[in-house]
């Protein structure tokens, strides 16, 4: 059944059995070609399994925004035909998370002389003001609807043509936080810190709300004990969602370790987090948006990876094709979070 396909296909993926898993995706699809997310995650598989270079077509069959796609659609699809002068506008269809991601490709279309239109949310809009000038920023079809554009292209579809020449992480950061907002911040986080003894500043956060594999990149506070104990270091939680209970209990153990700034939301007011996050020595998170926006801005960043690593990690070692600041911490074991900590906690010393 269709059922134990998705089972079989996603087993083999967290086993790290990635061509067996990619197998099993496109023997989902042959069985139901109507079935594009099958196809997209034999994609998805391929660009683990090759360290992006393969899987570019399959990937493209993801389904996409049916309000997006339609309003864009209709325009001429850029297949890596020359730039210089052209006009090409590049639509967000995923999250905001993969959004900061790709948007990591555009200044490769910027330095091939084009005329780039980005339609994007507004949360994103401050930080692509300061960090792409060169770029024009749309939030609305308002602003799409009856202008002319030579091209069109989703964000996610810029990696087939533009990851062969140029991977973002050799390439200066693109996103820019306010930086006299974050220094404020600095000096009222040191301040608080000083208070406790400490003087270095970490932003943390450990959660997704990806419901689908968020229970293998999630890590319990109660797990992070042995940096908590660490006694100059002041860490800021940069995480969204309501986790104030926890905070409070991990707060009753280490006084005042974990900082949760009532200035900052972190879900609706990223240029907030971003300064926030440019106030920090470093950050450390799972692969969230915390960990993409921090890359994007160029914050030294620890990235705690899951032993089955999504697509956008690759398959082993420290390199990655997004962010030039941006460490990976890898699990050997699957949910076995402890030597990932426990290297962590050598590193805050060293």
């Amino acid at each position: 059944s269709k059922t134990l396909g998705n089972s079989k296909a996603m087993t083999l993926m967290l086993l790290g059995q990635y061509e067996s898993a990619r197998q099993a995706y496109l023997d989902l699809h042959a069985w139901d070609p109507s079935d594009m997310q099958a196809l997209a995650m034999a994609g998805a598989m391929a660009l683990l399994a090759t360290d992006h270079k393969e899987g570019f077509k399959d990937y493209a069959a993801r389904p996409l925004d049916a309000q997006e796609a339609a309003l864009f659609s209709p325009m001429t699809p850029w297949q890596g035909e020359p730039l210089a002068a052209k006009s090409i506008v590049c639509w967000t269809e995923q999250g905001i998370g993969d959004a900061i991601m790709f948007i990591g490709l555009v200044p490769y279309l910027l330095a091939q002389g084009a005329k780039v239109t980005l339609a994007v949310n507004p949360r994103l809009v401050p930080l692509l003001k300061r960090g792409l000038p060169g770029a024009n920023l749309a939030v609305s079809s308002d602003q799409i609807t009856g202008q002319h554009f030579d091209y069109q292209i989703s964000l996610g579809g810029l990696m087939e043509y533009v990851l062969p020449h140029y991977a973002p992480s050799a390439h200066p950061a693109y996103l820019k936080a306010d930086t006299s907002r974050s220094q404020q911040l600095r000096a009222q986080y040191e301040a608080m810190a000083s208070q406790h003894g400490r003087k270095r500043l970490i932003g943390l956060a450990w959660h997704t709300t990806n419901h689908h594999i968020g229970f293998i990149r999630n890590i319990p506070l109660e797990e992070m004990k042995p940096i908590f104990s660490l006694p100059d270091t002041q860490f800021i939680v940069l995480q969204y969602g309501d986790h104030a209970q926890e905070i409070a209990y991990i707060n009753q153990q280490f006084p005042g370790i974990l900082f949760c700034d009532p200035q900052i939301d972190a879900y609706n007011d990223l240029d907030g987090l971003a300064a926030q996050m440019m106030a920090m020595d470093e950050v450390i998170t799972t692969t969230n948006v915390t960990g993409h926006l921090a890359g994007a801005l160029g914050v030294p960043t620890r990235l705690l990876i899951p032993a089955c690593p999504d697509w956008r990690w690759k398959r082993q070692g420290n390199a990655n094709t997004w962010y030039g600041s941006v460490e990976m911490e890898r699990q050997e074991m699957l949910l076995n979070w402890k030597p990932v900590i426990k290297r962590l906690r050598s590193h805050l010393q060293r």
